[in-house]
């Protein structure tokens, strides 16, 4: 499919048909998640971060979670509990019965491309005929 080293770089819009979430989404699930942290675990290191972490991305707003991590980059803790909030959103919104090999989902592109890259094929033969 490719003459050169390639690399693909998608958007979340990518991935939002699977049922993952797009930015400003995910910020605010990772919000929802920093509360249940807050509220779960009394008055201990978890709540302390929990509410700090959700008081930060509700008040910053950030664009991105990828701006709000760069901003706070400094502060290593912080930014790996946002990561672990990313990755409890992102394991809690996958729909990954979509990824199967029977799946119904007319939006499994990525199986699509997968098999268009191993099989060799051309880019232009994945042009979309109707353009």
């Amino acid at each position: 499919m490719f003459n050169e080293k390639t690399t693909l770089i998608l958007g979340a819009g990518a991935s939002c048909g699977y049922g993952y979430p797009l930015g400003h989404e995910l910020i605010d699930k990772m919000i929802a998640v920093c509360a249940k942290w807050s509220s779960t675990r009394g008055s201990g290191h978890v709540a302390i971060i929990g509410d700090r972490l959700g008081t930060l991305l509700r008040f910053y707003d950030p664009v991105s979670i990828d701006s709000f991590l760069y901003h706070y980059e400094h502060d290593r803790e912080l930014v790996a509990w946002a990561k672990m909030g990313i990755g409890q959103v992102l394991l809690s919104a996958a729909r990954l019965a979509d990824f199967e090999r029977r799946s119904s989902n007319s939006q499994n592109w990525y199986r699509l491309l997968w098999n268009a890259i191993v099989s060799g094929a051309r880019a232009d033969d994945l042009a979309d005929p109707a353009k």
